[in-house]
C-alpha cells in the first residue's frame, strides 16, 4: 500500500510494532509501506477478516488454521486458547 497513514491504522488493528518502507522499484513506482503481524494476533486477524474474503483466500485461512491446530510445537497455553 502507498498511504502511509493508512498502513499505521490498520498496522494498529492489527497488533503490529513497525511500519516498514520498500523503495520504489521502478519507473513510475511509489514507496510502498508493510505492516506484520505474527503468532496468535495473526490467527486472530485471518478469523476476523474470513467472512469478508473471497473463497480462494478463505481456503487459504482455513489450511492456515488446519496446520497450526496441528503443530506439535505449539505451547500449552496457545493449545488451550
Amino acid at each position: 500500500m502507498t498511504d502511509r497513514d493508512v498502513v499505521e491504522r490498520a498496522a494498529v488493528l492489527i497488533g503490529s510494532r513497525s511500519v516498514s518502507e520498500q523503495p520504489p522499484y521502478g519507473f513510475g513506482t511509489k514507496t510502498s509501506y508493510r505492516a506484520r503481524s505474527d503468532g496468535l494476533r495473526a490467527l486472530a486477524v485471518m478469523v476476523a477478516v474470513s467472512p469478508l474474503l473471497g473463497v480462494r483466500r478463505r481456503e487459504k485461512v482455513r489450511e492456515i488454521l488446519d496446520v497450526w491446530e496441528h503443530n506439535p510445537r505449539r505451547t500449552r497455553y496457545e493449545k488451550t486458547q
